[in-house]
């Protein structure tokens, strides 16, 4: 069975974790307290998704979108919290310039994992206590770091049977329709008892970097009252080429939404 390891971060470098092929975290010097994170965000503007908490495998279309300061958003979070019938999360698509802001207080990681190669994409995610992301995979190597608080991370290796996927039509066919994984129900998802066994449970602390390889599914479960972290992605057409399948539902899933959101992705 597959151990997700630990790694300090002068141990490891970006093309260590591309040729490892497995999920790893590397551990980085870096904390940040809230009210740095606020001074270093205070000036820049981000999109928060309010998401219905009925729809299964929200993607960002599934929302409605609006834009709020990082202060905002905290000074309005027992609103939020309140209502029961939607979730809010800040998912930040973040330009280079607010990008750079935030990665450059993690030198080391800087030079070693994001300036060495090129950035696919680079978003903010700010969320509660409880509201996870549910089972999905993406077409992109992932980088999360975590700025604030500890995300409980599922992850299984790619595949098909089993997971469930979305139709590819309609910008979900990385997402599974399986709700929760803690909770699945047999009857209208059999197949799910066969890959049960291959998730590997990881708990990602402040400070740490979670990477996991293209097309691995996985859900992510948060776990503080308050949760950030900055996540960021490499295409690496070889790794893609190993799942073609996924690889096809994401490039269909991309284009979708290149097309009739491009605003929001």
């Amino acid at each position: 069975m597959l151990t997700i390891k630990k790694y300090p971060l002068e141990d490891m470098d970006l093309q260590d974790c591309l040729e490892s092929k497995v999920p790893l975290v590397i551990q980085t010097p870096g904390e940040w307290k809230l009210d740095e994170l606020r001074d270093a965000l205070r000036s820049m503007q981000f999109s928060m998704y309010r998401f219905p908490h009925d729809v299964v495998a929200c993607a960002r279309q599934d929302a409605v979108n609006s834009t709020t300061t990082l202060d905002e958003f905290l000074a309005r979070q027992a609103e939020y919290r309140n209502d029961s019938e939607h979730v809010y999360k800040i998912i930040s698509n973040l330009d280079d310039s607010g990008f750079s802001q935030l990665a450059a207080s993690f030198s080391a990681l800087h030079g070693k994992f994001i300036s060495s190669g090129r950035l696919d994409y680079r978003n903010l995610w700010v969320n509660f206590l409880g509201e996870g992301t549910g089972l999905h995979f993406d077409l992109p190597n992932a980088f999360n770091l975590q700025l604030i608080g500890q995300k409980t991370y599922y992850i299984a290796e790619p595949g098909s049977r089993g997971y469930y996927p979305f139709s590819w039509l309609g910008g979900k066919g990385h997402c599974s329709k399986i709700p929760d994984i803690h909770h699945v129900d047999q009857e209208r998802f059999p197949l799910f008892e066969k890959i049960e066994e291959r998730f590997h449970e990881v708990a990602v602390r402040q400070g740490e970097v979670m990477f996991i390889p293209s097309c691995w599914w996985h859900q992510v479960d948060s776990n503080e009252e308050l949760n950030m972290n900055l996540t960021w992605g490499h295409i690496n057409r070889p790794g893609t080429a190993r799942h073609p399948r996924q690889t096809l539902a994401g490039i269909v899933t991309y284009v979708y939404r290149t097309l009739f959101f491009p605003h929001i992705y």
